[in-house]
Protein backbone atom coordinates (compact mmCIF):
# COMPACT_ATOMS: atom_id res chain seq x y z
CA UNK A 1 0.00 0.00 0.00
CA UNK A 2 2.87 2.31 1.09
CA UNK A 3 4.93 1.87 -2.32
CA UNK A 4 1.64 2.56 -4.42
CA UNK A 5 0.90 5.76 -2.36
CA UNK A 6 4.40 6.83 -3.02
CA UNK A 7 4.10 6.05 -6.81
CA UNK A 8 0.66 8.44 -7.26
CA UNK A 9 2.80 10.96 -5.55
CA UNK A 10 5.53 10.50 -7.70
CA UNK A 11 3.06 10.46 -10.71
CA UNK A 12 1.58 13.65 -9.14
CA UNK A 13 4.28 15.96 -9.02
CA UNK A 14 5.36 14.79 -12.54
CA UNK A 15 2.28 15.52 -13.92
CA UNK A 16 2.82 19.44 -12.46
CA UNK A 17 6.00 19.29 -13.64
CA UNK A 18 4.73 18.58 -17.54
CA UNK A 19 2.25 20.99 -17.08
CA UNK A 20 4.65 23.73 -16.07
CA UNK A 21 6.23 22.75 -18.62
CA UNK A 22 3.37 22.94 -21.39
CA UNK A 23 2.37 26.37 -19.63
CA UNK A 24 6.13 28.38 -19.48
CA UNK A 25 5.95 27.31 -23.34
CA UNK A 26 2.51 28.50 -24.13
CA UNK A 27 3.03 31.72 -22.07
CA UNK A 28 6.47 32.49 -23.73
CA UNK A 29 4.18 31.75 -27.45
CA UNK A 30 2.36 34.31 -26.32
CA UNK A 31 4.55 36.77 -25.35
CA UNK A 32 6.32 36.01 -28.91
CA UNK A 33 3.25 36.36 -31.44
CA UNK A 34 1.07 39.34 -29.97
CA UNK A 35 1.77 42.56 -31.53
CA UNK A 36 5.33 40.84 -33.28
CA UNK A 37 4.69 42.93 -36.30
CA UNK A 38 3.07 45.99 -35.19
CA UNK A 39 6.36 48.24 -35.04
CA UNK A 40 8.37 49.33 -37.12
CA UNK A 41 11.83 48.09 -38.01
CA UNK A 42 14.48 49.74 -35.88
CA UNK A 43 17.85 50.53 -37.55
CA UNK A 44 19.81 47.68 -37.06
CA UNK A 45 16.85 45.30 -37.73
CA UNK A 46 15.71 47.15 -41.01
CA UNK A 47 19.36 46.41 -42.09
CA UNK A 48 18.87 42.84 -42.04
CA UNK A 49 15.57 42.95 -43.53
CA UNK A 50 17.46 45.10 -46.46
CA UNK A 51 20.27 42.70 -46.74
CA UNK A 52 17.44 39.77 -47.14
CA UNK A 53 15.37 42.00 -50.08
CA UNK A 54 18.74 42.05 -51.69
CA UNK A 55 19.10 38.13 -51.48
CA UNK A 56 15.54 37.81 -52.77
CA UNK A 57 16.08 39.59 -55.56
CA UNK A 58 19.63 38.84 -56.56
CA UNK A 59 20.99 36.11 -54.46
CA UNK A 60 23.40 37.69 -52.89
CA UNK A 61 23.40 40.64 -49.85
CA UNK A 62 23.65 43.46 -52.42
CA UNK A 63 24.17 46.78 -51.14
CA UNK A 64 22.25 48.60 -54.11
CA UNK A 65 18.23 48.20 -54.12
CA UNK A 66 16.62 49.78 -57.07
CA UNK A 67 18.05 53.34 -57.11
CA UNK A 68 19.01 53.18 -53.84
CA UNK A 69 22.16 51.93 -51.23
CA UNK A 70 22.36 50.80 -48.23
CA UNK A 71 25.85 51.86 -46.77
CA UNK A 72 25.91 52.33 -43.07
CA UNK A 73 28.28 54.70 -42.34
CA UNK A 74 29.79 56.02 -45.27
CA UNK A 75 30.39 52.02 -46.41
CA UNK A 76 31.67 50.70 -43.30
CA UNK A 77 30.68 46.93 -43.82
CA UNK A 78 30.18 46.94 -47.75
CA UNK A 79 33.10 45.22 -50.61
CA UNK A 80 32.06 45.49 -54.21
CA UNK A 81 28.40 46.88 -52.92
CA UNK A 82 27.87 43.73 -51.00
CA UNK A 83 27.07 43.92 -47.08
CA UNK A 84 30.55 41.58 -46.09
CA UNK A 85 30.57 43.26 -42.61
CA UNK A 86 27.26 41.37 -41.87
CA UNK A 87 27.08 37.89 -41.03
CA UNK A 88 24.39 36.19 -43.85
CA UNK A 89 22.33 33.65 -42.04
CA UNK A 90 20.09 35.58 -40.49
CA UNK A 91 19.88 37.63 -43.85
CA UNK A 92 19.21 34.76 -45.40
CA UNK A 93 16.26 33.40 -43.07
CA UNK A 94 14.83 36.24 -43.51
CA UNK A 95 14.54 36.12 -47.02
CA UNK A 96 12.97 32.89 -46.41
CA UNK A 97 10.72 34.40 -44.69
CA UNK A 98 9.74 36.82 -47.33
CA UNK A 99 9.54 34.34 -50.02
CA UNK A 100 7.09 32.70 -48.07
CA UNK A 101 5.26 35.57 -46.22
CA UNK A 102 5.85 39.19 -48.48
CA UNK A 103 7.63 41.47 -46.93
CA UNK A 104 6.72 42.93 -43.27
CA UNK A 105 8.06 43.34 -39.74
CA UNK A 106 6.11 40.80 -38.73
CA UNK A 107 7.96 38.00 -41.11
CA UNK A 108 11.08 39.76 -40.87
CA UNK A 109 10.95 38.85 -37.26
CA UNK A 110 8.82 35.88 -37.43
CA UNK A 111 12.20 33.39 -37.65
CA UNK A 112 13.68 34.78 -34.75
CA UNK A 113 10.21 34.27 -32.65
CA UNK A 114 10.20 30.92 -34.30
CA UNK A 115 13.83 30.62 -32.38
CA UNK A 116 12.33 31.77 -29.14
CA UNK A 117 9.75 29.32 -29.17
CA UNK A 118 12.26 26.53 -29.81
CA UNK A 119 14.44 27.63 -27.05
CA UNK A 120 11.97 26.99 -24.60
CA UNK A 121 10.64 24.34 -26.04
CA UNK A 122 14.21 22.83 -25.57
CA UNK A 123 14.46 24.23 -21.81
CA UNK A 124 11.34 22.88 -21.01
CA UNK A 125 12.18 19.59 -22.47
CA UNK A 126 15.43 19.46 -20.77
CA UNK A 127 13.91 20.32 -17.43
CA UNK A 128 12.03 17.46 -17.72
CA UNK A 129 14.62 15.36 -18.79
CA UNK A 130 16.81 15.67 -15.77
CA UNK A 131 13.98 15.81 -13.43
CA UNK A 132 14.49 19.03 -11.45
CA UNK A 133 12.33 19.09 -8.45
CA UNK A 134 9.16 20.83 -9.11
CA UNK A 135 10.01 23.78 -6.92
CA UNK A 136 13.67 24.74 -9.29
CA UNK A 137 11.55 24.12 -12.93
CA UNK A 138 9.11 27.02 -11.33
CA UNK A 139 12.07 29.29 -10.44
CA UNK A 140 13.63 28.36 -13.90
CA UNK A 141 10.52 29.39 -15.73
CA UNK A 142 10.03 32.30 -13.30
CA UNK A 143 13.35 33.13 -15.14
CA UNK A 144 12.84 32.66 -18.46
CA UNK A 145 9.20 34.26 -18.61
CA UNK A 146 9.99 37.14 -16.18
CA UNK A 147 13.24 38.24 -18.09
CA UNK A 148 11.72 40.57 -20.41
CA UNK A 149 15.29 41.21 -22.03
CA UNK A 150 15.31 37.31 -23.48
CA UNK A 151 11.97 38.41 -24.82
CA UNK A 152 12.70 41.14 -26.49
CA UNK A 153 15.98 39.85 -28.42
CA UNK A 154 14.15 37.09 -29.46
CA UNK A 155 11.09 39.24 -30.80
CA UNK A 156 13.93 41.18 -32.56
CA UNK A 157 14.76 40.70 -36.71
CA UNK A 158 18.49 40.31 -35.87
CA UNK A 159 21.27 37.22 -35.05
CA UNK A 160 20.07 37.77 -31.21
CA UNK A 161 17.52 35.34 -31.40
CA UNK A 162 18.81 32.86 -33.88
CA UNK A 163 22.51 32.84 -31.69
CA UNK A 164 20.64 32.22 -28.24
CA UNK A 165 18.96 29.24 -29.34
CA UNK A 166 21.79 27.94 -31.69
CA UNK A 167 24.35 28.66 -28.54
CA UNK A 168 21.61 26.74 -26.24
CA UNK A 169 21.68 23.42 -28.43
CA UNK A 170 25.46 23.65 -28.49
CA UNK A 171 25.53 23.67 -25.03
CA UNK A 172 23.23 20.82 -24.31
CA UNK A 173 24.79 18.46 -27.01
CA UNK A 174 28.07 19.59 -25.38
CA UNK A 175 27.10 18.57 -21.60
CA UNK A 176 24.89 15.33 -22.48
CA UNK A 177 25.72 13.84 -26.26
CA UNK A 178 29.69 14.78 -26.58
CA UNK A 179 30.93 11.07 -26.48
CA UNK A 180 28.50 10.47 -29.76
CA UNK A 181 29.40 10.82 -33.11
CA UNK A 182 26.06 12.94 -33.59
CA UNK A 183 26.27 14.74 -30.90
CA UNK A 184 29.76 16.04 -31.73
CA UNK A 185 28.84 16.32 -35.49
CA UNK A 186 26.10 18.53 -34.25
CA UNK A 187 28.09 20.71 -32.60
CA UNK A 188 30.21 20.83 -35.44
CA UNK A 189 27.39 22.18 -37.84
CA UNK A 190 25.67 23.86 -35.45
CA UNK A 191 29.10 25.96 -34.50
CA UNK A 192 29.64 26.55 -37.91
CA UNK A 193 25.88 27.93 -38.57
CA UNK A 194 26.60 30.13 -34.90
CA UNK A 195 29.93 31.65 -36.99
CA UNK A 196 27.64 32.84 -39.94
CA UNK A 197 25.33 34.72 -37.32
CA UNK A 198 27.78 35.79 -35.50
CA UNK A 199 31.62 35.41 -35.77
CA UNK A 200 31.75 37.17 -32.02
CA UNK A 201 29.47 34.93 -30.68
CA UNK A 202 31.29 32.13 -32.21
CA UNK A 203 34.66 32.69 -30.87
CA UNK A 204 32.93 33.79 -27.44
CA UNK A 205 31.02 30.42 -27.09
CA UNK A 206 34.17 28.20 -28.16
CA UNK A 207 36.00 30.02 -25.58
CA UNK A 208 33.64 29.10 -22.77
CA UNK A 209 33.33 25.18 -24.31
CA UNK A 210 37.17 25.17 -24.37
CA UNK A 211 37.36 26.32 -20.99
CA UNK A 212 35.01 24.11 -19.03
CA UNK A 213 36.36 21.05 -21.05
CA UNK A 214 39.90 21.82 -19.50
CA UNK A 215 39.03 21.82 -16.18
CA UNK A 216 35.30 19.74 -16.01
CA UNK A 217 34.43 18.19 -18.35
CA UNK A 218 37.14 16.18 -19.77
CA UNK A 219 36.61 14.28 -16.77
CA UNK A 220 34.00 12.54 -18.11
CA UNK A 221 34.92 12.44 -21.57
CA UNK A 222 38.32 12.37 -23.18
CA UNK A 223 38.21 12.87 -26.91
CA UNK A 224 40.49 11.61 -29.05
CA UNK A 225 42.09 12.15 -32.73
CA UNK A 226 38.75 11.33 -34.42
CA UNK A 227 36.71 13.00 -32.08
CA UNK A 228 38.79 15.99 -32.67
CA UNK A 229 38.37 15.81 -36.11
CA UNK A 230 34.66 15.19 -36.57
CA UNK A 231 34.19 18.34 -34.76
CA UNK A 232 36.61 20.90 -36.20
CA UNK A 233 36.84 19.59 -39.53
CA UNK A 234 33.19 21.13 -40.37
CA UNK A 235 33.86 24.48 -38.45
CA UNK A 236 36.88 24.67 -41.42
CA UNK A 237 34.55 24.68 -43.76
CA UNK A 238 32.55 27.08 -42.47
CA UNK A 239 35.64 29.32 -41.56
CA UNK A 240 36.66 29.17 -45.46
CA UNK A 241 33.05 30.37 -46.40
CA UNK A 242 33.14 33.53 -44.00
CA UNK A 243 37.15 34.29 -45.02
CA UNK A 244 36.13 33.97 -48.98
CA UNK A 245 33.20 35.85 -49.30
CA UNK A 246 31.73 37.81 -45.33
CA UNK A 247 35.07 38.38 -43.59
CA UNK A 248 34.31 41.50 -41.40
CA UNK A 249 37.78 42.07 -40.97
CA UNK A 250 38.34 43.12 -44.63
CA UNK A 251 36.11 45.34 -44.33
CA UNK A 252 36.63 48.95 -42.63
CA UNK A 253 34.59 47.81 -39.97
CA UNK A 254 37.58 45.60 -38.54
CA UNK A 255 39.88 48.68 -37.90
CA UNK A 256 37.70 49.48 -34.83
CA UNK A 257 39.17 46.70 -32.91
CA UNK A 258 41.80 48.84 -32.64
CA UNK A 259 40.55 52.00 -31.65
CA UNK A 260 40.03 51.41 -28.52
CA UNK A 261 43.14 51.57 -25.31
CA UNK A 262 43.94 49.05 -23.13
CA UNK A 263 42.29 51.12 -20.56
CA UNK A 264 39.31 51.92 -22.70
CA UNK A 265 39.10 47.79 -22.57
CA UNK A 266 39.39 47.67 -18.78
CA UNK A 267 36.39 50.33 -18.96
CA UNK A 268 34.32 48.56 -21.59
CA UNK A 269 34.76 45.85 -19.18
CA UNK A 270 33.56 47.08 -16.08
CA UNK A 271 30.52 48.49 -18.70
CA UNK A 272 29.33 45.36 -19.15
CA UNK A 273 29.28 43.90 -15.85
CA UNK A 274 27.69 46.94 -14.61
CA UNK A 275 24.92 46.55 -17.04
CA UNK A 276 23.91 43.29 -17.45
CA UNK A 277 22.48 44.32 -13.82
CA UNK A 278 20.57 47.49 -15.66
CA UNK A 279 19.14 45.33 -18.58
CA UNK A 280 18.39 42.55 -15.77
CA UNK A 281 20.26 39.80 -17.38
CA UNK A 282 20.91 39.42 -13.81
CA UNK A 283 21.07 41.36 -10.22
CA UNK A 284 24.28 42.41 -9.22
CA UNK A 285 23.72 41.10 -5.95
CA UNK A 286 23.11 37.53 -7.11
CA UNK A 287 26.44 37.67 -8.58
CA UNK A 288 28.44 38.74 -5.20
CA UNK A 289 26.17 36.62 -3.20
CA UNK A 290 27.33 33.74 -5.92
CA UNK A 291 31.04 34.51 -5.29
CA UNK A 292 30.78 34.88 -1.78
CA UNK A 293 29.35 31.61 -1.05
CA UNK A 294 31.51 29.95 -3.36
CA UNK A 295 33.23 28.31 0.33
CA UNK A 296 30.17 26.67 1.26
CA UNK A 297 28.16 26.15 -1.64
CA UNK A 298 26.80 22.20 -2.20
CA UNK A 299 25.90 22.41 -6.11
CA UNK A 300 29.13 21.76 -8.13
CA UNK A 301 27.40 23.97 -10.88
CA UNK A 302 27.90 27.32 -9.70
CA UNK A 303 31.53 27.86 -10.14
CA UNK A 304 31.33 26.18 -13.68
CA UNK A 305 28.85 28.95 -14.60
CA UNK A 306 30.04 31.47 -12.94
CA UNK A 307 33.60 30.41 -14.57
CA UNK A 308 31.28 30.04 -17.94
CA UNK A 309 30.31 33.91 -17.43
CA UNK A 310 33.60 34.91 -16.91
CA UNK A 311 35.03 33.80 -19.96
CA UNK A 312 31.97 34.92 -21.88
CA UNK A 313 32.41 38.49 -20.95
CA UNK A 314 36.21 38.47 -20.94
CA UNK A 315 35.95 37.47 -24.42
CA UNK A 316 33.03 39.79 -25.41
CA UNK A 317 35.12 42.35 -24.16
CA UNK A 318 38.03 42.09 -26.42
CA UNK A 319 36.19 40.92 -28.95
CA UNK A 320 33.57 44.28 -29.38
CA UNK A 321 33.44 46.66 -31.92
CA UNK A 322 32.17 49.15 -29.65
CA UNK A 323 34.25 52.84 -29.40
CA UNK A 324 34.24 53.56 -25.70
CA UNK A 325 34.83 57.00 -26.68
CA UNK A 326 31.31 57.34 -28.42
CA UNK A 327 28.84 56.23 -25.27
CA UNK A 328 28.83 55.85 -21.68
CA UNK A 329 26.88 51.93 -21.60
CA UNK A 330 28.14 49.45 -23.18
CA UNK A 331 26.60 47.63 -26.29
CA UNK A 332 24.83 45.05 -24.09
CA UNK A 333 23.18 43.14 -27.04
CA UNK A 334 26.44 41.93 -27.86
CA UNK A 335 25.89 39.64 -24.60
CA UNK A 336 22.93 38.76 -25.01
CA UNK A 337 24.06 34.80 -25.25
CA UNK A 338 24.60 34.90 -21.83
CA UNK A 339 21.33 35.34 -20.62
CA UNK A 340 20.54 31.50 -20.09
CA UNK A 341 23.74 31.28 -18.12
CA UNK A 342 22.59 34.45 -15.63
CA UNK A 343 18.88 32.92 -15.15
CA UNK A 344 20.62 29.40 -14.42
CA UNK A 345 23.18 31.46 -11.61
CA UNK A 346 20.05 33.19 -10.39
CA UNK A 347 18.25 29.67 -9.99
CA UNK A 348 20.81 27.99 -8.41
CA UNK A 349 21.47 31.00 -5.92
CA UNK A 350 18.16 31.40 -4.72
CA UNK A 351 17.71 26.87 -4.20
CA UNK A 352 20.83 27.11 -2.16
CA UNK A 353 19.59 29.59 -0.13
CA UNK A 354 16.65 28.28 0.77
CA UNK A 355 17.91 25.03 1.47
CA UNK A 356 16.50 24.24 5.25
CA UNK A 357 13.42 26.80 4.34
CA UNK A 358 12.43 25.47 0.76
CA UNK A 359 9.29 27.48 1.26
CA UNK A 360 10.92 30.97 0.54
CA UNK A 361 12.21 29.47 -2.50
CA UNK A 362 9.41 30.56 -5.16
CA UNK A 363 8.59 34.31 -3.13
CA UNK A 364 12.44 34.84 -3.50
CA UNK A 365 11.87 33.85 -6.93
CA UNK A 366 8.87 36.13 -7.89
CA UNK A 367 11.06 39.03 -6.22
CA UNK A 368 13.90 38.42 -8.13
CA UNK A 369 12.72 37.46 -11.62
CA UNK A 370 9.22 39.45 -11.40
CA UNK A 371 10.48 42.78 -10.26
CA UNK A 372 14.00 45.09 -10.21
CA UNK A 373 13.99 45.33 -6.82
CA UNK A 374 16.88 43.59 -6.38
CA UNK A 375 18.77 45.39 -9.64
CA UNK A 376 18.70 48.25 -7.61
CA UNK A 377 15.61 49.73 -9.94
CA UNK A 378 14.17 52.22 -6.89
CA UNK A 379 17.50 54.05 -6.90
CA UNK A 380 17.78 54.22 -10.69
CA UNK A 381 15.97 56.16 -13.06
CA UNK A 382 13.15 53.53 -13.97
CA UNK A 383 12.10 53.78 -10.42
CA UNK A 384 10.97 50.00 -9.13
CA UNK A 385 9.03 48.04 -11.30
CA UNK A 386 8.06 44.76 -12.41
CA UNK A 387 9.27 44.51 -15.97
CA UNK A 388 7.54 41.89 -17.25
CA UNK A 389 3.77 43.47 -16.21
CA UNK A 390 5.22 46.80 -17.91
CA UNK A 391 5.94 44.66 -20.86
CA UNK A 392 2.62 42.97 -21.39
CA UNK A 393 1.22 46.70 -20.07
CA UNK A 394 2.71 47.94 -23.51
CA UNK A 395 1.56 44.45 -25.49
CA UNK A 396 -2.11 45.94 -24.48
CA UNK A 397 -1.77 49.36 -25.84
CA UNK A 398 1.80 49.70 -27.84
CA UNK A 399 2.69 53.61 -27.73
CA UNK A 400 3.49 55.41 -30.81
CA UNK A 401 6.70 55.16 -32.38
CA UNK A 402 8.35 57.35 -35.08
CA UNK A 403 8.72 54.93 -37.97
CA UNK A 404 5.56 54.47 -38.74
CA UNK A 405 4.43 57.59 -38.73
CA UNK A 406 7.48 58.87 -40.82
CA UNK A 407 6.97 56.23 -43.46
CA UNK A 408 2.84 57.15 -43.91
CA UNK A 409 4.04 60.18 -44.59
CA UNK A 410 6.52 59.49 -46.89
CA UNK A 411 4.42 56.71 -48.67
CA UNK A 412 1.46 59.50 -48.96
CA UNK A 413 3.48 62.56 -50.10
CA UNK A 414 6.81 61.59 -52.18
CA UNK A 415 6.58 60.83 -55.69
CA UNK A 416 9.12 57.65 -56.67
CA UNK A 417 12.75 58.63 -57.23
CA UNK A 418 12.14 61.46 -55.10
CA UNK A 419 15.26 62.50 -53.02
CA UNK A 420 15.10 62.54 -49.15
CA UNK A 421 18.00 63.18 -46.57
CA UNK A 422 16.84 61.58 -43.24
CA UNK A 423 18.86 62.48 -39.98
CA UNK A 424 20.35 61.60 -37.76
CA UNK A 425 21.42 59.07 -40.57
CA UNK A 426 20.78 55.42 -39.03
CA UNK A 427 17.00 56.59 -38.79
CA UNK A 428 17.13 56.43 -42.20
CA UNK A 429 17.48 52.55 -42.79
CA UNK A 430 13.49 51.90 -41.11
CA UNK A 431 12.49 54.31 -43.76
CA UNK A 432 13.96 52.64 -46.68
CA UNK A 433 12.51 49.59 -45.73
CA UNK A 434 8.95 50.52 -45.22
CA UNK A 435 8.87 53.27 -47.67
CA UNK A 436 11.30 52.32 -50.75
CA UNK A 437 10.31 54.79 -53.34
CA UNK A 438 12.38 57.70 -52.67
CA UNK A 439 16.09 57.92 -53.39
CA UNK A 440 17.41 58.30 -49.89
CA UNK A 441 20.00 60.78 -50.13
CA UNK A 442 23.93 61.79 -48.78
CA UNK A 443 24.64 58.46 -47.46
CA UNK A 444 28.00 58.50 -48.38
CA UNK A 445 30.81 61.19 -47.45
CA UNK A 446 31.55 63.77 -50.65
CA UNK A 447 35.35 62.84 -50.50
CA UNK A 448 34.49 58.75 -50.27
CA UNK A 449 36.33 57.84 -53.54
CA UNK A 450 36.21 54.04 -52.83
CA UNK A 451 35.84 51.86 -56.23
CA UNK A 452 32.59 50.55 -55.70
CA UNK A 453 30.84 53.98 -55.25
CA UNK A 454 32.37 55.96 -58.98
CA UNK A 455 29.07 54.53 -60.92
CA UNK A 456 26.71 56.13 -58.23
CA UNK A 457 24.76 59.36 -58.83
CA UNK A 458 25.61 62.16 -57.14
CA UNK A 459 22.56 62.36 -54.65
CA UNK A 460 24.31 59.20 -52.67
CA UNK A 461 27.65 61.41 -52.12
CA UNK A 462 26.75 64.46 -49.63
CA UNK A 463 26.93 68.05 -50.46
CA UNK A 464 27.00 67.42 -53.92
CA UNK A 465 23.63 67.91 -55.26
CA UNK A 466 20.58 69.37 -52.92
CA UNK A 467 17.63 66.66 -51.86
CA UNK A 468 14.10 66.79 -52.43
CA UNK A 469 13.14 66.80 -48.74
CA UNK A 470 14.62 66.68 -45.95
CA UNK A 471 12.96 64.52 -42.58
CA UNK A 472 14.77 65.63 -39.58
CA UNK A 473 14.28 63.52 -36.07
CA UNK A 474 14.29 64.99 -32.74
CA UNK A 475 16.41 68.04 -31.34
CA UNK A 476 19.27 67.57 -34.47
CA UNK A 477 16.85 70.07 -36.29
CA UNK A 478 18.15 73.12 -34.80
CA UNK A 479 21.89 72.37 -36.64
CA UNK A 480 19.75 71.75 -39.50
CA UNK A 481 17.68 74.54 -39.52
CA UNK A 482 20.88 76.59 -39.23
CA UNK A 483 22.70 75.05 -42.55
CA UNK A 484 19.41 75.79 -44.25
CA UNK A 485 20.01 79.68 -44.08
CA UNK A 486 23.45 79.24 -44.79
CA UNK A 487 22.65 77.24 -48.31
CA UNK A 488 20.16 80.50 -48.66
CA UNK A 489 23.28 82.27 -50.13
CA UNK A 490 23.62 79.84 -52.60
CA UNK A 491 20.49 80.16 -53.86
CA UNK A 492 19.35 76.49 -52.52
CA UNK A 493 15.96 77.20 -50.32
CA UNK A 494 13.54 75.17 -48.12
CA UNK A 495 10.70 75.79 -46.03
CA UNK A 496 9.40 73.61 -43.27
CA UNK A 497 6.77 70.79 -44.95
CA UNK A 498 5.28 69.21 -42.32
CA UNK A 499 5.42 68.68 -38.23
CA UNK A 500 4.51 64.91 -37.39
CA UNK A 501 3.42 64.77 -33.63
CA UNK A 502 5.31 61.53 -32.52
CA UNK A 503 7.98 61.78 -30.07
CA UNK A 504 11.14 61.08 -32.22
CA UNK A 505 13.45 58.58 -30.90
CA UNK A 506 12.72 54.88 -31.01
CA UNK A 507 11.70 53.51 -27.81
CA UNK A 508 11.38 50.16 -28.17
CA UNK A 509 15.06 48.77 -28.66
CA UNK A 510 15.69 45.46 -26.87
CA UNK A 511 18.23 47.43 -24.49
CA UNK A 512 15.78 47.82 -21.15
CA UNK A 513 18.20 51.49 -20.72
CA UNK A 514 16.82 52.50 -23.69
CA UNK A 515 13.31 51.40 -23.92
CA UNK A 516 10.17 52.52 -22.31
CA UNK A 517 6.89 50.59 -22.02
CA UNK A 518 4.69 53.57 -22.05
CA UNK A 519 4.77 56.62 -24.46
CA UNK A 520 6.02 59.89 -23.62
CA UNK A 521 3.86 62.73 -23.08
CA UNK A 522 4.42 66.49 -23.32
CA UNK A 523 7.22 66.96 -24.93
CA UNK A 524 8.31 69.61 -26.81
CA UNK A 525 7.06 69.46 -30.83
CA UNK A 526 9.50 71.94 -31.94
CA UNK A 527 12.48 69.86 -31.17
CA UNK A 528 11.20 66.44 -30.10
CA UNK A 529 8.79 65.84 -32.91
CA UNK A 530 9.93 64.88 -36.74
CA UNK A 531 10.27 68.06 -38.99
CA UNK A 532 10.46 67.77 -42.57
CA UNK A 533 11.58 70.16 -45.13
CA UNK A 534 11.12 70.80 -48.78
CA UNK A 535 13.44 72.35 -51.27
CA UNK A 536 11.12 74.81 -53.19
CA UNK A 537 14.68 76.23 -55.58
CA UNK A 538 16.01 74.96 -58.58
CA UNK A 539 18.49 71.87 -58.33
CA UNK A 540 22.13 73.37 -57.69
CA UNK A 541 24.96 71.35 -58.85
CA UNK A 542 26.42 71.53 -55.94
CA UNK A 543 26.17 72.79 -51.94
CA UNK A 544 29.33 74.58 -50.65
Amino acid sequence: MKSDVDSSRHAGKRGLSILAAILTVAIAGALFFIQLGAYALWDDEAMDALSARGVVETGDVTAKLGDNIVAYRNGLLLVDMRHQGMPPLPAYLVAASFRIFGESAWSARLPFALCGLGFFALISWGALQLRLSLVAQILLSLGLIGNVSLLLYFRNCHYYGLGIFLSTVITYLYLYRLSTRSGQLGIAVLLGLLMTANPSWFVTLSACLFFDYIFWHRRNRLLGVQDLLRIFLPQVAFGILMLWRFNPLGTELGGYLGKNSILDRLLLYYWNWRDLNSCEFIAGVVLVVAVCGLPVWRNPWIVRVLAALFVYISSITVLSTQIVSDTSVADVRYMAGCILLCIVLGVMVILELTRSRRWLAIPLGLILFGTNLLHGGPFQNVGFRSTIFAFIGELAGLPSEPYSAAAAWINDNMKKGQSLWVLPQHMMYPLLFHAPDPVYAWQLAADNKSSQFLDLDDIHFQARSAPDYIMVFGPIVQQIVENLRSWEGQGIRYRQKETLDVFWKDLYRPELFWRRFSPVENYNKDFEAIQIFERFSPPPSGIK
